[in-house]
């Protein structure tokens, strides 16, 4: 242990910049252990070993951190099951086939990232991915984790706004009318198909909602209700144009198919689709449309995210929650924490931080083994992104959920041990590298 600490001492005095981004001092913890290693050029994972207090009251503790050097050559992509919004798949899953859609990356790192619909499946807050609009968040107050063309990382709110436009003949029928989410469940979506509780709270507002092929292979939604299936060129962006034309109409009166069971399907949703699906009062906004009207459906983001091309993250009515502001802890929301994740308990954690010079680090904790790792409470972690350097910071998806996953010889190999399988997940922040 002697020779431990001088090792630890002549690191923070040999390198200002590993003593601060690497070998901080914890204000609540004692540093027992620390290692490294490089992942790729301008990434390198750090891994410390915490100890705190006695006894019956020991507390132990294995935090793996990503950092990212500045201007390293990197891609951060949010990856879901088959690239689509609908349906889980585990962090490891994620980076297969991020290296089976993008052959000229090589995924090196990935964690766990937003929180997601456990009974649905999917991702809750604002998804880019490769300059493409994947979905809307569907907390206003979430912040987002995103990543502009360099790489280069940023924390906030972004707010997107949808609209829909339409003519027949040359002659306005709709001109701007709101479109209330995309690529997420409808309003009427019952209190059993959708958790937690907080999700199906939120969706009460999705009265319009437009699906793309991101979304699933159909719409799949409830009896009732109106769609209106369209014929579309390209892909939507933050800000851009989708064109389009009305192919037909389905009354989702009557949606299911026979088999085993009666399962809703919707509509049908492939490249070269869009379906605008209604209901309650934005039923009489698609009654208006007819075959063969020309539809152009309009996206803004907040500008000063327009540069941002990959973005995940927001699915939570606090914010995410944000854990570091400008420095300072922010104060906890336990009122809306009907995800039965706890505050004051201590579980694994996935976190983001951005220092003051624009340096990203990903925070993955491990948790649920007594003595070695109990893991952190959201207080806890606060202080140790704030210990880590952070000017922001914002707290992911947790518990289970929560893991960080590396490309070794041997495969894509979790480095989190919660002593359970691995959990399917709505999304994953991959790390990839050019030609490595």
């Amino acid at each position: 242990m002697k020779y431990k600490s001088i090792l630890l001492a002549l690191l923070m005095l040999l390198s200002p910049l590993a003593a601060e981004a690497a070998v901080p001092r914890f204000a609540d913890w004692a540093l027992a252990d620390v290692g490294n290693q490089p992942l790729a050029d301008g990434l390198t994972l750090w891994t410390y070993t915490l100890r705190s207090g006695t006894g019956e009251n020991a507390l132990g503790q294995r935090l793996h951190v990503l950092e990212v050097a500045p201007g390293a050559k990197l891609q951060f992509l949010p990856v879901s099951h088959n690239l689509q919004v609908k349906g889980l798949q585990t962090v490891p899953e994620a980076m297969a086939l991020a290296a089976q859609h993008w052959p000229q990356w090589t995924p090196v790192a990935a964690i766990n990232g937003d929180f997601f619909d456990t009974t649905a499946g999917g991702a809750l807050g604002m998804t880019i991915r490769a300059g493409r609009l994947i979905q809307t968040g569907e907390f206003p107050e979430g912040w987002s984790l995103g990543f502009n063309a360099a790489g280069q990382a940023r924390l906030g709110q972004p707010q997107v706004r949808l609209t829909l436009s339409a003519a027949r003949d040359g002659a306005a029928i709709l001109t701007e009318h709101p479109i209330d989410a995309l690529n997420a469940l409808r309003a009427d979506i019952g209190r059993t198909g959708s958790s937690p509780q907080n999700a199906y709270d939120a969706r009460q507002d999705n009265r319009l909602v437009l699906y793309t092929a991101d979304w699933y292979r159909a719409t799949m939604t409830a009896d009732g209700g109106w769609e209106a299936a369209l014929a579309v060129s390209g892909h939507l962006t933050p800000n851009g144009e989708l064109r389009g034309t009305v192919r037909g109409f389905h009354d989702t009166e009557q949606v299911t198919v026979a088999g085993d069971a009666q399962i809703s399907q919707g509509t049908a949703l492939t490249d070269g689709s869009a379906v605008l699906s209604a209901t309650g009062e934005a039923i009489e906004v698609l009654r208006q449309l007819q075959p063969g009207d020309e539809v152009t459906i309009r996206s803004t983001i907040s500008a000063d995210w327009a540069d941002i091309e990959n973005c995940l993250g927001g699915g939570r009515p606090d914010g995410g929650p944000l854990l570091v502001l400008e420095g300072v802890i922010q104060p906890e929301h336990p009122e809306v924490d009907d995800y039965q994740y706890f505050y004051p308990s201590r579980h694994p954690r996935t976190a983001a931080g951005i220092r003051a010079d624009g340096r990203l680090f990903l925070l993955s904790a491990e948790g649920y083994r007594p003595g070695a790792a109990d893991g952190l409470s959201i207080a806890e972690l606060s202080q140790i992104m704030l210990d880590l350097g952070a000017r922001t910071a914002l707290n992911l998806d947790g518990g289970p959920s929560s893991a960080l996953v590396i490309r070794t010889p041997d495969g894509f190999v979790p480095l989190t041990r919660v002593d359970r399988r691995q959990t399917p997940v709505g999304n994953a922040l991959v790390i990839c590298a050019y030609g490595e």
